[in-house]
């Protein structure tokens, strides 16, 4: 039973397991916030309190119940600033709950305003369990020397991407008795507002009694305290205080959240042991991202409390489930496409579809929320459903497992439309919209794991449109998929903001979808308008013929998962989904997927790929040779976020049938798989000892400054800056310095390349080359060599002060379970210089390779009858043909950002 006793100016509101003490009354012209202190009930120790610290003063404060019952108590407070500002929140208090919910509304009209949750001196934890992108918990002691940022809660709910911003769904702080206060994202989805409406958990020093001094002091004018034995007396004690704070930004925005009390054992997964240090999991087999075979057991023994309170009191609130409709008036759906029916229908693959629906409700519900069952494990969701009806038709389901079944694919489907579990509208808005969240990056947000999520709900409200949500469903489908193609796709060249495994992901499962609303006469213009402008930039990506890959062509591997011709069949299908629309390029698709190696039924028309500058990605020089065999170098450069890649300024060079210059492995994952991402997995230029890092936050990755054809000098620059690097811990760092890169590549011939590297340091740096030939060093210059040519890499200007040479091996398999490639990995260093210059030439063997000889201040290249003077002065070059005079003149610069 919930009691409340009143005191003076507070109230204390108890239920079976803990006390609140709360401000009550009316105040004017005090700093007085609502919480005074929580204990509980196996305690007297009185923990906490908050304070207001904001720009306008206080002007006045309430605090009064307006709801009581015998197992609940609702709080509110209420208080406004002298600038017209307001602070609202209400507190609910419910008997026999381990926590508070608290749900916050304010508008100060200060950004950095706060509410400060504070623990102090008496009080302090000694460390803290975190709800990361994992299936349970971590923990990690805290110390109190100085100032340091340990956590974020955060409403965005996404699995992965942003435990690198130490952003978290829930967090608990442990004190030395055992006893444990946590902090839970409730109603992720509403925590809108661009206005830093998440809350931080640090660990602070502030000068004695004096709030305003932990964060308006720099750190290390208070880190005072390193504990010692040795003491000089005249030294004198530490002037600072240490403080654990939760510090909540009310600039503008909602927020809703849990405060839970309880002791560290119920942190506890049963399948850990806790030992006061650290969390011991022994050899018990730890739950993935992506099992499919349901354990319930083993979803209990990984469970914790704060993982339980954010799954169902958080992303699918149990209040909420009353208002699900699981069980409707099943009507089989005839209309389905057979074509989309990728599942085999048999008893095996039935009990299969159940195991897997199982985990997935099941691991969401008892295991670890939105972790397991994400939006990456979900996507054969979908499939299960359009094989629905075909398992029902040859009688392949009992009664009981089609209500079971029927029952899991509503669910899955209310999960997937649930903000909380996916925020798709706040992080698609304009930057400063206030609906907008403050997503600061990792790329963009959503993209294509997005798209699986609303193709979900899609794909139930077209299967089964007698659901009562259906046409909820249908429309809220149109409504954010428009929202991605306006906001993921680049205006110019439709590519998708991500790596072109995923954009070719995005058309494969948006196919089903549009081709079932296709039947159920369903008017998807605008939808189809933006489809197309993305299977155009398919188009002007595609690949020459790689004989690694049996001759096969396929999209430019820029970005995850390197070379994919696995999506062959989407092309050939959008082709006959868009021949009555565009003939031509129905054909051009046709084509693309006979490329990529599937064999199609409808005509196909040669897509003539030309040089091109590719909005978001890079840019493509394109030729052929005089056998008649097409080149193509690819130089990324674009603000598309290349899914966690570090390869700004990267090289991808085809020449002869192959690729001749790529990422390390040639885009497959190599043994040592951090790699891959990393600036120093990719053919590019980048500072030693660093890893440079640019997508963590949005839009600072360069571009592409210059895309010039000049008869046949063609060139193409990208500007790179360098604004944050990586350290082993991978936490993101800012650079002191911003540095500036430039490359340019001029194509003298198609297979005959000039590399400028140019930058505004001198520090130690390296450029990298991985090809998957044979390599020979001689002197300062590489050759690589197969069977039929021979690449050849020679620094011109600046002698590296080292070549290096190392052999890279794949840990995965590509296609046909064939090895993946292994790449020869060249290392040119240099110190003391911010100019080099290379030439990268290709030839059936070393006879026909181009020669190179020094002419006072100029370069002289030729093969056979073709020759270049090249000089570089004062970090400017010029290149002239000699037979046809053409010349260009490079002086890099940023060009139009």
């Amino acid at each position: 039973m919930i009691t409340t006793k009143v005191a003076s100016e507070t109230i204390e509101i108890s239920s079976s397991k803990f006390t609140v003490r709360l401000f009550y009354g009316e105040k004017s012209g005090e700093n007085i916030s609502p919480f005074q202190g929580v204990k509980t009930a196996s305690s007297n120790i009185w923990r906490g309190s908050s304070f207001f610290d904001v720009v306008s003063p206080i002007a006045s404060v309430t605090g009064k119940v307006i709801n009581v019952s015998d197992t609940s108590v609702t709080y509110r407070f209420y208080a406004e600033l002298e600038n017209g500002g307001y602070y609202l929140c209400e507190i609910t208090i419910t008997n026999e709950q381990d926590f508070i919910t608290v749900s916050e509304e304010y508008n100060t009209k200060n950004w950095g305003n706060q509410m400060v949750w504070d623990f102090d001196k008496s009080t302090l934890p000694c460390g803290i369990f975190q709800l990361d992108n994992n299936f349970g918990i971590n923990y990690k002691k805290v110390h109190y020397n100085r100032d340091l940022e340990l956590c974020k809660l955060s409403g965005f709910t996404q699995f992965s991407q942003f435990s690198m911003l130490n952003q978290v769904d829930g967090f608990a702080v442990a004190f030395d008795d055992e006893e444990a206060i946590g902090f839970v994202a409730l109603r992720g989805g509403e925590w809108k507002g661009q206005r830093l409406n998440f809350m931080e958990a640090w660990s602070r020093r502030w000068q004695q009694n004096d709030f305003t001094t932990r964060r308006m002091v720099p750190w290390e004018f208070k880190a005072d305290g390193f504990p010692s034995p040795e003491v000089v007396p005249a030294r004198g004690v530490s002037a600072c205080d240490p403080h654990f704070t939760v510090e909540g930004y009310i600039g503008k925005g909602s927020r809703c959240f849990a405060i839970v009390f309880s002791d560290v054992s119920a942190l506890i997964p049963k399948c850990s042991v806790w030992n006061g240090e650290y969390l011991d999991f022994g050899d018990n087999e730890r739950l993935g991202h992506f099992d499919e075979v349901c354990n319930r057991e083993a979803y209990r023994l990984h469970s914790n409390l704060l993982r339980r309170i954010h799954t169902q009191h958080g992303i699918m609130p149990i209040e909420k489930e009353d208002e699900l409709v699981l069980k409707w008036d099943f009507k089989l759906n005839d209309k389905i496409p057979l074509e989309l029916v990728d599942i085999e229908i048999s008893p095996e693959e039935k009990a299969k579809m159940i195991d897997y629906l199982s985990a997935r409700v099941y691991g969401f519900w008892e295991g670890s929320g939105g972790v397991y069952s994400n939006c990456v494990v979900g996507r054969k969701i979908a499939r299960y459903m359009r094989a629905f009806p075909s398992f029902v038709i040859q009688g392949i389901l009992t009664d009981d497992e089609i209500d079971f079944i029927l029952y899991c694919f509503s669910y899955l489907s209310y999960l997937n439309e649930s903000e909380n579990y996916y925020s798709g509208y706040a992080s698609m808005q304009p930057v400063g919209d206030d609906e907008a969240s403050a997503v600061v990056s990792c790329g963009m947000a959503n993209q294509n794991f997005y798209t699986d999520v609303i193709c979900v709900f899609a794909t139930m409200a077209e299967v089964f449109p007698e659901h009562p949500r259906a046409g909820v469903w249908r429309n809220k489908f149109c409504e954010r998929l428009l929202m991605q193609l306006s906001y993921h796709v680049y205006p110019s060249s439709g590519a998708w903001e991500e790596s072109v495994t995923y954009f070719q992901h995005v058309l494969y499962i948006l196919y089903p979808v549009l081709k079932m609303r296709k039947t159920n006469g369903a008017d998807d213009n605008a939808i189809y308008d933006g489809v197309i402008k993305m299977l155009n930039f398919a188009l002007s990506v595609v690949t020459p013929n790689d004989s690694y890959f049996d001759g096969k062509r396929y999209l430019i591997p820029w970005g995850d998962h390197g070379v994919d011709i696995g999506y062959a069949q989407v092309y050939a299908q959008y082709a006959d989904f868009f021949a009555e629309r565009d003939s031509t390029l129905s054909g051009n698709l046709n084509w693309l997927s006979e490329q990529m190696g599937f064999e199609v039924k409808g005509d196909t028309v040669p897509y003539k790929a030309v040089t091109s500058k590719i909005e978001g990605m890079g840019a493509v020089i394109r030729g052929v040779d005089i056998k008649g065999v097409e080149t193509m170098l690819a130089l990324r450069g674009g603000s598309a976020w290349g899914h966690h890649h570090d390869d700004e300024g990267s090289l991808i060079f085809y020449a002869k049938g192959r690729m001749m210059l790529g990422d390390i492995c040639g885009g497959g994952i190599p043994m040592e798989g951090a790699r891959k991402f990393a600036d120093n997995g990719h053919s590019r230029w980048t500072l030693s000892g660093i890893n440079a890092q640019s997508y963590m936050h949005r839009y600072n990755r360069g571009w592409i400054t210059e895309l010039r054809e000049n008869g046949n000098l063609t060139y193409a620059t990208a500007y790179v800056p360098i604004f944050n690097y990586r350290d082993e811990n991978y936490l993101n760092i800012p650079m002191k310095t911003v540095v500036e890169h430039y490359r340019t590549v001029v194509q003298l011939e198609p297979e005959i390349f000039l590399v400028f590297d140019k930058c505004n340091t001198t520090h130690h740096q390296q450029t990298r080359f991985f090809t998957s030939g044979s390599l020979e060093v001689r002197g300062n210059e590489v050759y690589s060599k197969w069977d039929d040519a021979v690449l050849r890499i020679k620094p011109l200007v600046t002698e590296p002060t080292k070549l290096e040479i190392t052999k890279n091996i794949a840990k995965d398999d590509a296609p046909n379970d064939k090895p993946f490639i292994t790449t020869e990995e060249v290392i040119f260093d240099f110190a003391d210089s911010d100019v080099q210059l290379y030439l990268i030439c290709v030839a059936d063997d070393e006879k026909g390779l181009t020669s190179v000889r020094q002419q006072g201040e100029d370069i002289l290249i030729s093969r056979v009858k073709l020759s270049w003077k090249v000089k570089l002065n004062d970090k400017i070059l010029r290149v002239t043909d000699s037979e046809t005079r053409n010349e260009v003149i490079i002086m890099q610069s940023k060009g139009e950002s």
